[in-house]
């Protein structure tokens, strides 16, 4: 018997590894598919991306004494957008300082068997000029007296007032300082706290107002990239109640 074959087209056996290879791929793409049982398993924890987190940080020194504490801490400034590229500086910076009083019954002689009080608290925040006085100061010499009243400029001014004295103590050599803050109210107490100052703290406290001089004021800002400066300080910081200068 003689059977006949049908021709063969050679241009089809050609592409014939070619369209199977797609065949293959198009096969593998279809199970490849994202199920939605897959979706919530690559979307639940541990496997779900975690959100950006703000940086939010916080520094600050704190002076120990037997009457009372100062914490010396550092506001950043705040900047609003002008433009499409431009920003300027809302809110200076300030360097804030927070006075705690003991707690009764807790004044021993060591650090650690003291406890403040921070829940009455008393502030005061500093300007670049009014820390430029401590910056000039010499040794020996008091610093300007320092008065502030946070309401000034509404109708509860004079409600409230702040003097705010850096001196050296009598007598002492080599000088030891005495930072004092008092706060008076109109139609309530005086409160007084503050706490001595070695030279060695009073040279640490003068460093740090000398490192963060061009930073509350904005300078660094003209030097940094627009996406750190613009991106990071432009963030909600929390600042003390009433406006400038606390």
């Amino acid at each position: 018997m003689i059977v006949t074959l049908p021709s063969t087209n050679n241009s089809a056996c050609e592409h014939a590894p070619q369209a199977a290879a797609r065949v293959e791929i198009a096969r593998r793409h279809q199970s490849s598919r994202i199920t939605p049982a897959l979706a919530a398993q690559a979307t639940s924890p541990p496997y779900q991306q975690a959100a950006p987190l703000t940086k939010r940080t916080f520094a600050g020194i704190t002076l120990y004494k037997g009457k009372a504490a100062v914490a010396f801490k550092v506001i950043r400034p705040t900047w609003t957008q002008t433009g499409d590229s431009s920003y300027a500086m809302k809110r200076e910076g300030v360097m804030l300082l927070e006075f705690a009083p003991i707690q009764g019954g807790s004044s021993g002689t060591g650090v650690g068997d003291r406890r403040y009080d921070w829940d009455n608290k008393q502030t005061i925040a500093l300007s670049h000029w009014e820390l430029g006085n401590f910056l000039a100061q010499k040794e020996g010499e008091a610093v300007p007296r320092i008065f502030h009243d946070p309401n000034m400029g509404s109708n509860l001014a004079g409600t409230v007032t702040k003097e705010l004295q850096f001196a050296p103590m009598p007598n002492s050599s080599p000088p030891v300082y005495y930072i004092n803050l008092t706060v008076t109210e109109k139609n309530g107490p005086t409160t007084k706290l503050g706490c001595p100052v070695t030279p060695g703290e009073l040279a640490t406290i003068k460093s740090i107002i000398q490192f963060i001089m061009p930073h509350i004021t904005g300078f660094d800002a003209i030097f940094q990239d627009e996406q750190e400066v613009y991106g990071d300080y432009n963030a909600p910081v929390p600042v003390p109640d009433g406006p400038p200068p606390f």
